[in-house]
């Protein structure tokens, strides 16, 4: 089975006042992060393409594995 490439885009139309700006900046990167990571999971895409799309060292992608119960080892990712 041959597959087309796909953009993604993602969009929550939210209203919450009195959040920092910082805070909102976090949350949309934890979002993004949890998105690569579970194309990670079922092995859509490498660790190092993970790390690139989220433009931060492969080593640190690696460590934050763990908290997506992602092993680098696991048989299932093909990349």
């Amino acid at each position: 089975m041959e597959t087309q490439p796909l953009t993604t885009e993602i969009k929550f139309d939210l209203v919450i006042p009195g959040i920092l700006a910082e805070h909102h900046l976090e949350a949309q990167r934890k979002a993004k992060e949890a998105y690569m990571m579970t194309l990670l999971k079922y092995g859509d895409i490498s660790t190092g393409r993970a790390a690139r799309l989220l433009d931060i060292p492969r080593v640190e992608l690696i460590d934050s594995m763990g908290s997506y119960s992602i092993s680098l080892f696991d048989e299932t990712m093909t990349g």
